[in-house]
C-alpha cells in the first residue's frame, strides 16, 4: 500500500534502486565467492608444490644418499676382505675398514655413527661423531650403560634393529649359492634421540658369511634429523610455520611454533593413507599430509601442514573489501542515474495519467500538450490520436444504436417477427442501449439454439443412413451367400453333365443353363463390387504385368462369348507402349472385360476392337490408354453421361434384347477411379460407341523385371487323399464327382465336427472345409485340426464359402487356412488349386 501511495517518480527510483541491488549483490557474493575458491586453489597448489620440494629434498638426503652408502659398505673391498680373511687376519682387515667407514662418515654430514656387527652381536668396527671404536663388547648385552641415559637409548635402538634383521631368513633353501638368496633389504628404527640429544634413526643392511652362507652380521648407519627439523621449522606459509611431523607411531616429532595459529591435525591423521600428497578440507582449515619413506611402500614419517582459517581468510580479506567498496560506489552511482531518469520520464507520465483520468471521466475532447522525444513523444501523439477516434467512434456508436433501436422496435411490431420471437423479446419495452444489446444477444441465443436442434437432426439422420447402409451391405453378403450355395450346385452339376454322353438337344439345354447360371453370377459379383466400392472397401494389388500375354489373354475371353462368332474382335498395341507396366492385374481384367463384353453384346454385327497407346494428362504426368471401340447403334448424347450411374442402360431398343444389372459401367468407373484413372465415352465421328479407359503410366524396366511363370495345369490327382466337409447334399455330390472324375479319393463329412473325427481316424493328403456349417464351423474345425498334432500343423486347408467379401479371405487365412476359394466352384479351378497344394508326384 505504501509503494502504491507513491508517485512514479518515486516508483522509478526505487525500482532502479532495487535492480541495482538485486543485480549488483549477486556479482558481488559471486566474486567473493569466486575468488575464494580460486585463493583456496592456489594454496592447495603451493602447500604440494612445497611438501613436493621437501620430499625431494628428504628422498636424496635420507633415502637415495642412504642406500647408496649401505651399498657401497657392504659391497666395499674392505668389509669383503675382512669376510674372507682368516680369524687372524681379521684384526688387520678390521682397521681398514675402520679407515673406510671413518672416511665415509667424514663425507656425509648427517651420518653420526657407523657400525658394522657380526653375526654373533659383536661390534666389529663402528665409529661415531668422527671417532674410532667406542662401542665394545655384544649388541645383545644388558646393562652397559644407565638405562635412561642417551647411550642406551641407541644401543637399545641398535638392539632392536639386530634382532629384527638376525631373525629374517637370507636363504630359501640350503646351500652357499648366492643366486638362492633374496633381495637384501634395508630395515630402519627410529627416530629416537641420541647420546647428544639429537634426533636420529638407524638403517641396516644384513651381510651373508662367504663361507658358511649364513647370516654375516649387519652394517649400521645412525643418521641425525635434526637439521632436517631446523629447515622444516624455517619453512613460511602465509608468513606463519604450519609444519608438523610425526613418527610411524604417531607421535609428534616438530610442531609449529605455539604463539601463532595453528590447530592440532592428530585428529585427522588416521583418515587417510597419503602415499602422494593429500589435502584434506576440514572446519579449521586446510590440512595437507605426505608420508616421508626411505624404503619404498615402508612409511618412516609423516610431514603434514595444518593451515588455519584465520591463515586462509587474511590472504582473500583485501579482495572482500575491494570488492564490498565496488558494490557501494555502483549503487551511489545507480542512485544518482535513476533519479535524473527518473524525473525526466516521470513528468510526462504524470501529465497523461491525469489525461486519461479526465478521459475516463467521459471528457472525450481531452488532449495532452507535453514537450517529450522518443517512446514518450509516440505515446503522447497516440492518445491524442486515439482521444480522436473515440470521439468519432462514440458519435458512430450513437447513431448505430439509434439504426439498432429502430430495428428492434420494427421487428417487435412486425406480425411476422413477433410471431418468430419469444414473448419476453415482444413485450420489453427499450430503455437504453444496455438493454438492446441484451435482447439482441437473446435473439442470437434462439437462433444458435435452432442450429443445434437441427445438427443434431442431422446426426441422426446420418447414422440412420449409416445404420441403413451396414444392414445393406450385411443383406447382400447374406444373399450372396444363400443365391451361391445352391449356385454352386447349378454350375458344378452343368459342368459335370456337359461332360458326359448328351444328345444335341440336352447339349443345348445344358448350354444354356450354364449361360443363365452365368449370368446370375456375374449379376451378384456385380452387385457385391458396386457395394465394396461405394463403401470404400476396395483393395487393390499392383503387380507387374507383361501387357502382351494379358492383352492375348483378354482377347481369347473375349472371342470365346456367344456373341463374339458373329463379329470381327481385334486388338492393337502401339510400339511406343512399355512391354511391362505395374498396375492391378485383375481390376484391369475386370474392366476391359465389362467394356469388350458391352461392346460384343450390343453390336449386332461388324466390328469390336481395343487399342493401347501412351499419351500425357492434363497435369503432365504420362498415362496409358484402353480405347474400346465398337460398329454398333451407339448412345445417344442425352444419355452419354447418365449411362455411368448405377441400374442405368443405354436406351430402351439396347435394354430388351440384353438382361444385366445395370451396374458394369458405374463398376467401370469407380473401379478406374480407385486406380488413380477414369473411363468416359469419347465423341467419335464413325458409328458405334467408344469407351476409354485411362490409368497413370508406370513402365517396369528390363533391369528390374523378373519373369515368374505361372502353373495353370492340372495335375493327375490318383493316390491323393481329400477331406471334404459339406453341409449341402447338393454341393457334396458336385464337388465329389469333380474331384472323382480327377482320380481323387474323397471323404465326405456333413459338417466341422465330422471333418475333425475323420481326420483323426485317417491320413490325408488334403482337407476342404466349407465355412458354415451346423453343429462345427469350418473356423473350429481348422483349429482343432492344426492343434491335433504334426499331421494337421502341415497339411493343407482349403476354405470354402459362399462370402466372398475382402474380410471373409483374410479372416480364414488368419484362422489357419492355407486357401480360399469361394462358391461357385469350377472344375478347372479346383483341380487347378488342388494340383498346386497336393503332394509332388
Amino acid at each position: 500500500m505504501l509503494l502504491g501511495r507513491r508517485s512514479i517518480f518515486n516508483r522509478l527510483v526505487l525500482a532502479f534502486f532495487v535492480v541495482g541491488l538485486i543485480t549488483g549483490v549477486p556479482l558481488v557474493l559471486l566474486s567473493i565467492e569466486f575468488n575464494k575458491r580460486s585463493n583456496e586453489v592456489r594454496l592447495r597448489q603451493s602447500v604440494s608444490q612445497q611438501i613436493a620440494i621437501i620430499e625431494d629434498n628428504f628422498r636424496q638426503e635420507f633415502s637415495v644418499g642412504l642406500l647408496r652408502s649401505l651399498r657401497q659398505v657392504t659391497e666395499s673391498d674392505s668389509l669383503v676382505g675382512y669376510l674372507l680373511a682368516s680369524r687372524d687376519e681379521r684384526i688387520i682387515k678390521a682397521k681398514a675398514l675402520e679407515k673406510h667407514l671413518l672416511g665415509l662418515q667424514g663425507a656425509y654430514q648427517s651420518y653420526t655413527g657407523i657400525y658394522y656387527v657380526d653375526g654373533e652381536g659383536e661390534f666389529v668396527v663402528d665409529v661415531v661423531n668422527g671417532q674410532r671404536s667406542v662401542e665394545t663388547g655384544n649388541v645383545m648385552e644388558k646393562g652397559i650403560a644407565p638405562p635412561d641415559s642417551a647411550a642406551q637409548s641407541t644401543r637399545r635402538a641398535l638392539l632392536r634393529l639386530f634382532e629384527r634383521i638376525r631373525t629374517a631368513p637370507l636363504l630359501l633353501s640350503s646351500g652357499n649359492m648366492e643366486w638362492f638368496m633374496p633381495p637384501r633389504e634395508v630395515s630402519i628404527e627410529g627416530p629416537f634421540r641420541d647420546e647428544q640429544g639429537r634426533m636420529s634413526f638407524l638403517a641396516g643392511l644384513p651381510l651373508v658369511d662367504f663361507d658358511s652362507g649364513g647370516f654375516g652380521g649387519v652394517v649400521f648407519i645412525r643418521l641425525r634429523l635434526d637439521e632436517f627439523a631446523k629447515r622444516l621449522q624455517s619453512v613460511k606459509f602465509l608468513d606463519q610455520n604450519p609444519v608438523w611431523l610425526f613418527g610411524a607411531d604417531g607421535s609428534a616429532l616438530l610442531e609449529p611454533p605455539a604463539g601463532q595459529d595453528r590447530f592440532d591435525p592428530r585428529p585427522y591423521l588416521a583418515q587417510v593413507v597419503a602415499p602422494s600428497v593429500q589435502i584434506l578440507r576440514v572446519d579449521n582449515g586446510l590440512i595437507a599430509l605426505r608420508d616421508m619413506t626411505i624404503v619404498k611402500d615402508k612409511p618412516f614419517i609423516r610431514l603434514a601442514y595444518s593451515v588455519p582459517v584465520s591463515a586462509i581468510s587474511r590472504d582473500y580479506e583485501p579482495a572482500v573489501y575491494f570488492f564490498v567498496l565496488v558494490l557501494a560506489l555502483a549503487m551511489v552511482a545507480v542512485f544518482v542515474l535513476a533519479y535524473f531518469v527518473s524525473r525526466n520520464f516521470s513528468t510526462p507520465i504524470v501529465k497523461l495519467a491525469a489525461a486519461a483520468s479526465s478521459l475516463a471521466a467521459g471528457h472525450l475532447s481531452t488532449r495532452v500538450s507535453v514537450p517529450a522525444t522518443g517512446e514518450i513523444k509516440v505515446l503522447v501523439e497516440s492518445f491524442n490520436q486515439m482521444t480522436e477516434k473515440l470521439q468519432t467512434a462514440n458519435q458512430n456508436r450513437s447513431s448505430a444504436f439509434a439504426v439498432l433501436r429502430d430495428t428492434i422496435t420494427q421487428m417487435q411490431h412486425d406480425p411476422v417477427g413477433a410471431n418468430s420471437q419469444p414473448a419476453e423479446l415482444q413485450a420489453a419495452p427499450l430503455l437504453d442501449e444496455s438493454e438492446d444489446l441484451t435482447t439482441i444477444r437473446q435473439m442470437i441465443d434462439k437462433l444458435i439454439q435452432e442450429r443445434e436442434t437441427n445438427l443434431l437432426k442431422v446426426r441422426a439422420a446420418k447414422d440412420s443412413a449409416d445404420e441403413a447402409n451396414r444392414a445393406k451391405g450385411d443383406f447382400l453378403a447374406t444373399m450372396s451367400h444363400e443365391i451361391r450355395t445352391p449356385l454352386n450346385a447349378i454350375i458344378g452339376l452343368s459342368d459335370i453333365l456337359a461332360g458326359t454322353p448328351l444328345t444335341a438337344e440336352q447339349m443345348h439345354l445344358v448350354k444354356t443353363m450354364e449361360s443363365a447360371s452365368g449370368q446370375l453370377l456375374q449379376i451378384i459379383n456385380d452387385i457385391l463390387d458396386f457395394s465394396r466400392l461405394q463403401s470404400g472397401r476396395v483393395e487393390l494389388t499392383e503387380t507387374a504385368v507383361d501387357l502382351q500375354p494379358f492383352m492375348n489373354r483378354l482377347m481369347l475371353m473375349i472371342g470365346g462369348l456367344p456373341d463374339a462368332a458373329r463379329l470381327e474382335v481385334a486388338c492393337s498395341i502401339d510400339p511406343a507402349v512399355p512391354a511391362r507396366i505395374i498396375t492391378d492385374e485383375g481390376r484391369l481384367m475386370q474392366i476391359l472385360t465389362n467394356l469388350l463384353g458391352n461392346a460384343v453384346k450390343f453390336t449386332p454385327q461388324g466390328r469390336v476392337s481395343v487399342r493401347v497407346d501412351t499419351g500425357v494428362s492434363t497435369a503432365g504426368q504420362p498415362v496409358i490408354r484402353f480405347a474400346v471401340s465398337d460398329s454398333g447403334p451407339g448412345i445417344a448424347r442425352d444419355m452419354r453421361e447418365r449411362i455411368f450411374e448405377p441400374f442405368m442402360q443405354g436406351a430402351a431398343e439396347r435394354l430388351r434384347p440384353h438382361a444385366g444389372s445395370g451396374l458394369g459401367l458405374a463398376i467401370c468407373r469407380r473401379l478406374s477411379q480407385a486406380m488413380g484413372g477414369n473411363v468416359e465415352l469419347r465423341d467419335d465421328p464413325t458409328p458405334g460407341a467408344c469407351f476409354v479407359l485411362t490409368l497413370p503410366l508406370r513402365a517396369v524396366s528390363a533391369s528390374t523385371w523378373v519373369a515368374t511363370a505361372e502353373h495353370t495345369g492340372v495335375g493327375q490327382g490318383q493316390g491323393v487323399r481329400v477331406l471334404v466337409a459339406e453341409d449341402t447334399p447338393a454341393n457334396q455330390l458336385v464337388i465329389r464327382m469333380i474331384l472323382e472324375t480327377a482320380g481323387y479319393s474323397v471323404t465326405l463329412a456333413a459338417n466341422g465336427l465330422e471333418a475333425v473325427e475323420a481326420f483323426a481316424a485317417g491320413i490325408f493328403d488334403i482337407v476342404i472345409l466349407d465355412i458354415q456349417m451346423p453343429v462345427m464351423d469350418g473356423f473350429e474345425a481348422v483349429r482343432r485340426i492344426r492343434s491335433s498334432g504334426p499331421a494337421g500343423a502341415t497339411v493343407p486347408v482349403v476354405a470354402l464359402t459362399a462370402f466372398t467379401q475382402d474380410s471373409d479371405r483374410e479372416k480364414a487365412l488368419a484362422s489357419g487356412f492355407t486357401e480360399f476359394t469361394s462358391k461357385p466352384i469350377r472344375p478347372k479351378d479346383i483341380k487347378a488349386l488342388l494340383a498346386r497344394l497336393g503332394p509332388a508326384r
